[in-house]
């Protein structure tokens, strides 16, 4: 559901590919893509502001494939860890 309201979430992706396929389904005012370059892996933190709601986020990332970090890790902003939980449906 899109809301006349923005928030800012954060999330972790496997790569900067996980970002642009997510770039393509949720509509993004606002993007700060950080990578820890000190780590040998791709990993990047994603901060982004939308009017999507948390949940019609986390539908969206579902559908993409091999989008499981983004999914376990997707919060609003100012609840983020950047810890991996399981998915509702995994739960």
């Amino acid at each position: 559901m899109i809301t006349l309201e923005y928030t800012r979430f954060k999330m972790r992706a496997e790569c900067t590919h996980d970002v642009t396929v997510f770039l393509s389904r949720v509509p993004v005012v606002s993007i700060l893509i950080e990578r820890d370059l000190d780590l040998m892996y791709p990993d990047v933190d994603v901060t982004f502001v939308t009017n999507v709601t948390l949940d019609n986020v986390r539908r969206c990332i579902a559908g993409i494939p091999d989008g499981h970090v983004m999914l376990e890790t997707v919060e609003l902003e100012s609840n983020y860890t950047g810890e991996r939980k399981p998915a509702e449906s995994e739960a």
